[in-house]
Protein backbone atom coordinates (compact mmCIF):
# COMPACT_ATOMS: atom_id res chain seq x y z
CA UNK A 1 0.00 0.00 0.00
CA UNK A 2 2.56 2.25 0.85
CA UNK A 3 4.42 2.03 -2.60
CA UNK A 4 1.39 3.18 -4.42
CA UNK A 5 1.44 6.56 -2.31
CA UNK A 6 1.99 8.08 1.09
CA UNK A 7 -1.07 8.90 3.12
CA UNK A 8 -1.50 10.57 6.44
CA UNK A 9 -3.15 7.30 7.92
CA UNK A 10 0.95 6.06 7.81
CA UNK A 11 2.08 8.56 10.65
CA UNK A 12 2.51 7.64 13.90
CA UNK A 13 3.78 4.06 12.72
CA UNK A 14 6.83 2.75 10.83
CA UNK A 15 5.00 3.26 7.58
CA UNK A 16 5.74 7.30 8.15
CA UNK A 17 9.55 6.63 7.69
CA UNK A 18 8.92 3.38 5.07
CA UNK A 19 6.93 5.92 2.42
CA UNK A 20 9.25 8.76 3.29
CA UNK A 21 11.91 6.35 1.72
CA UNK A 22 10.28 5.32 -0.98
CA UNK A 23 9.64 8.58 -2.27
CA UNK A 24 12.79 9.28 -2.23
CA UNK A 25 13.81 5.80 -3.46
CA UNK A 26 11.47 6.95 -6.39
CA UNK A 27 13.24 9.90 -7.20
CA UNK A 28 16.89 8.68 -7.30
CA UNK A 29 15.23 6.67 -9.87
CA UNK A 30 13.42 8.79 -11.79
CA UNK A 31 16.69 10.94 -12.28
CA UNK A 32 18.92 8.15 -13.29
CA UNK A 33 16.24 7.25 -16.18
CA UNK A 34 15.94 10.88 -16.89
CA UNK A 35 19.85 10.82 -17.19
CA UNK A 36 19.61 7.68 -19.52
CA UNK A 37 17.53 9.17 -21.57
CA UNK A 38 13.45 8.22 -20.83
CA UNK A 39 11.16 10.32 -21.01
CA UNK A 40 7.30 10.82 -20.72
CA UNK A 41 4.88 13.64 -22.71
CA UNK A 42 3.88 16.59 -20.35
CA UNK A 43 0.21 15.46 -20.52
CA UNK A 44 1.49 12.69 -17.81
CA UNK A 45 1.84 15.52 -15.45
CA UNK A 46 -0.81 18.10 -16.93
CA UNK A 47 -3.25 16.53 -19.02
CA UNK A 48 -6.51 15.57 -17.62
CA UNK A 49 -5.67 12.09 -17.23
CA UNK A 50 -2.12 13.07 -15.57
CA UNK A 51 -1.18 14.02 -12.28
CA UNK A 52 -2.77 17.05 -12.12
CA UNK A 53 -5.91 15.51 -12.79
CA UNK A 54 -6.61 12.45 -11.36
CA UNK A 55 -5.22 13.76 -8.13
CA UNK A 56 -6.29 17.20 -7.73
CA UNK A 57 -3.17 18.23 -7.30
CA UNK A 58 -1.42 21.67 -8.23
CA UNK A 59 1.92 21.73 -10.07
CA UNK A 60 3.53 24.98 -8.99
CA UNK A 61 5.28 26.21 -12.08
CA UNK A 62 8.39 28.43 -11.41
CA UNK A 63 8.98 31.30 -13.32
CA UNK A 64 11.51 32.48 -16.14
CA UNK A 65 14.31 33.17 -13.45
CA UNK A 66 13.58 29.80 -11.53
CA UNK A 67 12.02 31.37 -8.50
CA UNK A 68 8.36 31.00 -6.94
CA UNK A 69 7.01 34.48 -6.77
CA UNK A 70 10.53 35.68 -6.56
CA UNK A 71 11.94 33.14 -3.69
CA UNK A 72 14.01 29.86 -4.46
CA UNK A 73 12.67 26.73 -3.31
CA UNK A 74 15.54 26.06 -0.85
CA UNK A 75 14.53 29.27 1.15
CA UNK A 76 11.38 28.00 2.15
CA UNK A 77 12.74 24.63 3.98
CA UNK A 78 12.30 23.79 7.09
CA UNK A 79 14.87 22.59 9.77
CA UNK A 80 12.85 21.06 12.27
CA UNK A 81 14.17 21.34 15.31
CA UNK A 82 12.25 18.93 17.48
CA UNK A 83 11.90 14.92 16.54
CA UNK A 84 8.10 15.21 15.91
CA UNK A 85 5.53 16.25 13.66
CA UNK A 86 6.01 19.44 12.43
CA UNK A 87 2.33 20.23 13.84
CA UNK A 88 3.66 19.80 17.23
CA UNK A 89 6.35 22.11 16.88
CA UNK A 90 4.73 25.69 18.10
CA UNK A 91 2.46 23.79 20.92
CA UNK A 92 6.00 22.67 21.92
CA UNK A 93 7.54 25.91 22.04
CA UNK A 94 4.58 27.20 24.04
CA UNK A 95 4.55 24.63 26.58
CA UNK A 96 8.41 25.38 27.11
CA UNK A 97 7.58 29.28 27.26
CA UNK A 98 5.03 28.61 29.96
CA UNK A 99 7.60 25.96 32.10
CA UNK A 100 10.36 28.65 31.47
CA UNK A 101 8.16 30.87 33.37
CA UNK A 102 7.79 28.77 36.50
CA UNK A 103 3.94 27.80 35.92
CA UNK A 104 3.03 24.65 36.64
CA UNK A 105 -0.53 22.69 36.40
CA UNK A 106 -1.79 19.76 38.52
CA UNK A 107 -4.99 18.47 36.87
CA UNK A 108 -6.37 21.59 35.05
CA UNK A 109 -7.40 21.19 31.65
CA UNK A 110 -5.70 22.62 29.66
CA UNK A 111 -6.18 23.72 25.95
CA UNK A 112 -4.03 23.95 22.46
CA UNK A 113 -5.42 26.18 19.67
CA UNK A 114 -3.92 24.75 16.53
CA UNK A 115 -4.88 25.64 12.68
CA UNK A 116 -6.84 22.61 11.45
CA UNK A 117 -3.48 22.16 9.04
CA UNK A 118 -1.48 21.67 11.89
CA UNK A 119 -4.45 19.23 13.55
CA UNK A 120 -4.37 16.59 9.92
CA UNK A 121 -0.66 16.59 10.30
CA UNK A 122 -0.43 16.00 14.51
CA UNK A 123 -3.69 14.16 14.47
CA UNK A 124 -3.61 11.49 17.31
CA UNK A 125 -3.79 12.13 21.19
CA UNK A 126 -3.88 8.51 23.12
CA UNK A 127 -0.88 6.82 22.37
CA UNK A 128 1.19 3.77 23.43
CA UNK A 129 4.70 3.82 21.67
CA UNK A 130 7.24 6.47 21.37
CA UNK A 131 6.61 6.61 17.16
CA UNK A 132 3.20 7.55 18.05
CA UNK A 133 3.73 10.20 20.27
CA UNK A 134 5.37 12.05 17.93
CA UNK A 135 1.88 12.94 16.50
CA UNK A 136 0.54 13.58 19.10
CA UNK A 137 0.08 17.22 20.22
CA UNK A 138 -1.02 16.82 23.83
CA UNK A 139 1.55 13.99 24.70
CA UNK A 140 4.10 16.20 23.65
CA UNK A 141 3.04 19.41 25.45
CA UNK A 142 2.69 17.35 28.27
CA UNK A 143 6.04 15.94 28.34
CA UNK A 144 7.41 19.51 27.65
CA UNK A 145 5.66 20.84 30.37
CA UNK A 146 6.80 18.76 33.39
CA UNK A 147 10.85 17.81 31.23
CA UNK A 148 10.95 20.57 28.74
CA UNK A 149 11.25 20.28 24.96
CA UNK A 150 11.93 16.31 24.07
CA UNK A 151 14.89 15.28 22.14
CA UNK A 152 15.27 12.40 19.96
CA UNK A 153 16.14 9.58 22.81
CA UNK A 154 13.06 10.96 24.78
CA UNK A 155 10.85 8.77 21.79
CA UNK A 156 12.38 5.94 22.64
CA UNK A 157 9.44 5.12 24.87
CA UNK A 158 6.11 6.59 26.21
CA UNK A 159 7.42 8.49 29.84
CA UNK A 160 3.90 7.72 32.17
CA UNK A 161 4.07 10.53 33.75
CA UNK A 162 3.73 12.67 30.60
CA UNK A 163 1.02 10.18 29.51
CA UNK A 164 -1.03 10.84 32.18
CA UNK A 165 -0.50 15.01 32.04
CA UNK A 166 -2.17 14.42 28.28
CA UNK A 167 -5.39 13.43 29.43
CA UNK A 168 -5.68 16.73 31.18
CA UNK A 169 -5.01 18.59 27.38
CA UNK A 170 -7.43 19.06 24.64
CA UNK A 171 -6.76 20.07 21.25
CA UNK A 172 -8.79 22.18 19.55
CA UNK A 173 -8.57 24.14 15.60
CA UNK A 174 -8.57 27.90 14.97
CA UNK A 175 -8.75 28.89 11.69
CA UNK A 176 -7.65 32.26 12.36
CA UNK A 177 -3.93 31.01 13.26
CA UNK A 178 -1.07 30.58 11.18
CA UNK A 179 -0.81 27.21 9.77
CA UNK A 180 1.70 25.67 12.22
CA UNK A 181 0.91 28.51 14.87
CA UNK A 182 -0.40 27.57 18.30
CA UNK A 183 -1.99 29.26 21.46
CA UNK A 184 -1.40 27.63 25.12
CA UNK A 185 -5.00 28.48 27.12
CA UNK A 186 -6.16 27.54 30.41
CA UNK A 187 -9.90 28.80 31.60
CA UNK A 188 -9.82 30.46 28.65
CA UNK A 189 -6.67 32.71 29.28
CA UNK A 190 -4.14 32.72 26.81
CA UNK A 191 -0.98 31.95 28.62
CA UNK A 192 1.30 31.01 25.13
CA UNK A 193 1.05 32.29 21.36
CA UNK A 194 3.50 30.81 18.85
CA UNK A 195 2.80 32.22 15.19
CA UNK A 196 5.77 30.88 13.60
CA UNK A 197 7.95 27.92 15.04
CA UNK A 198 11.47 28.02 14.83
CA UNK A 199 13.52 26.64 11.97
CA UNK A 200 10.79 27.75 9.55
CA UNK A 201 11.60 30.29 6.64
CA UNK A 202 10.18 32.89 9.15
CA UNK A 203 12.42 31.97 11.96
CA UNK A 204 15.48 29.90 10.85
CA UNK A 205 17.24 28.61 13.41
CA UNK A 206 20.86 29.94 14.30
CA UNK A 207 23.97 27.94 13.50
CA UNK A 208 24.53 26.61 17.49
CA UNK A 209 20.74 25.94 17.73
CA UNK A 210 21.31 23.64 14.13
CA UNK A 211 24.63 22.66 15.59
CA UNK A 212 22.74 20.82 18.71
CA UNK A 213 20.04 19.37 16.69
CA UNK A 214 22.78 17.92 14.53
CA UNK A 215 24.85 16.16 17.97
CA UNK A 216 20.99 14.82 19.25
CA UNK A 217 20.67 13.19 16.23
CA UNK A 218 23.94 11.57 15.39
CA UNK A 219 25.87 12.11 18.87
CA UNK A 220 29.55 12.25 18.81
CA UNK A 221 29.73 10.57 15.14
CA UNK A 222 29.78 14.04 13.24
CA UNK A 223 31.67 16.25 15.87
CA UNK A 224 33.39 19.41 14.61
CA UNK A 225 31.88 19.11 11.30
CA UNK A 226 30.66 22.72 11.56
CA UNK A 227 34.28 24.04 12.54
CA UNK A 228 35.63 22.16 9.59
CA UNK A 229 32.78 23.50 7.27
CA UNK A 230 33.84 26.83 8.37
CA UNK A 231 37.56 26.57 8.36
CA UNK A 232 39.28 28.65 5.46
CA UNK A 233 40.68 26.17 2.86
CA UNK A 234 44.10 26.16 1.62
CA UNK A 235 44.65 27.71 -1.82
CA UNK A 236 47.97 26.01 -2.43
CA UNK A 237 47.11 23.45 -5.40
CA UNK A 238 48.64 19.79 -5.22
CA UNK A 239 51.91 19.53 -7.19
CA UNK A 240 51.34 17.80 -10.67
CA UNK A 241 52.36 14.27 -11.23
CA UNK A 242 53.41 15.11 -14.69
Amino acid sequence: MLRAGGTRGAFGSDGKAIQVGLAASAGVQAALLARAGAAVDRRVIHGPLGFEGVLGATWVRPGADGTIDGRRAIDSNWIKLHPSCLGTHSPIEAAAQVRARGDRFEREQITILVHPRARQAAYLDAVTDGIAAKFSIPYCVAYTLRYGPPHVRDFASIDAAARDGSRWLSVNVEDSLPEFGARLTVAGQELARVNYPRGGPERPVAAAELAAKVADLAGDRLTGIFEERRRPQSCAQPASDH
